[in-house]
């Protein structure tokens, strides 16, 4: 009797032992960085990573002064409907920032594919502080959409980067018509946006030049419409005359 009993508690203990034992490793389990889930572990990473937001830089648009600034805006005719309000919204934001508005040269090509080309002519002119394109192309049922996205987007960079002179991204790119009419009028439109960036930039580049002048000694010289409606712009005689673009 007495050996069944302490048989018995002995069983009693193993099992409180086994228990405990149990319980200390699965504490230790859930502890270590080795055995936790990776929704755990992704939680303590993102515990760990959630500091105070810097303080941003704050942005006066009634402080920019264009008003010796001269500006090119190139729109396309493909997707009238949603460049041209763009471009209204363009012109609105450069004569409310102080650009006189003969100092603002238009034109326009057929679609954002000629974009950039008309694009280096005015910008290696150097005759304006910045060039803003306007285009719009909405995504279809073949890779169209991507190829002259990409083709147009990085001409564009290297227009600005190789002739010093800044150009503003003003391609609507997107999958609908409607989300282009969302953001061509009205509250969300990017144009008047796009006019405010081309003038914070031409005063950073005035700024950094250390000059007023911005007329830098690069140009080439081919024979095309836009030179002959520059020239005409600037009162100049368009007859067997060669423009340096």
């Amino acid at each position: 009797m007495m050996c069944g009993s302490a048989v018995g508690v002995f069983v009693w203990l193993s099992l409180l032992l086994v228990a405990a034992s149990h319980q200390t490793l699965s504490g230790f389990l859930s502890s270590s960085s080795l055995f936790r889930s990776r929704h755990q572990r992704q939680g303590q990473r993102q515990r760990l990573c959630m500091v105070a937001p810097q303080q941003g830089i704050a942005f006066d648009a009634a402080k920019l002064n264009g008003t010796d600034l001269k500006f090119a805006v190139v729109r396309t005719r493909w997707n009238s409907q949603i460049t041209e309000p763009l471009l209204n919204d363009v012109k609105k934001a450069l004569v409310d920032a102080g650009v006189d508005p003969e100092n603002i040269f238009e034109t326009d090509v057929p679609g954002s594919w000629e974009l950039p080309m008309v694009t280096k002519y005015l910008a290696f002119s150097q005759k304006f502080d910045g060039v803003i394109p306007i285009g719009c192309l909405v995504k279809g049922e073949t890779y169209h959409f991507e190829y002259i996205a990409g083709a147009a987007s990085d001409a564009l960079m290297q227009v600005q980067q190789s002739s010093g002179v800044p150009v503003t991204f003003g391609i609507l790119t997107v999958e609908t018509l409607d989300q282009a009419m969302e953001r061509a009028d009205g509250e969300k439109s990017h144009g008047y946006s796009w006019g405010q960036t081309a003038v914070e930039m031409a005063l950073l580049r005035r700024w950094a030049s250390g000059r007023k002048s911005t007329k830098m000694g690069f140009g080439v010289s081919p024979e095309s419409a836009v030179a002959a409606s520059l020239a005409e712009w600037e009162g100049k005689k368009t007859d067997k005359a060669k423009y340096l673009f």
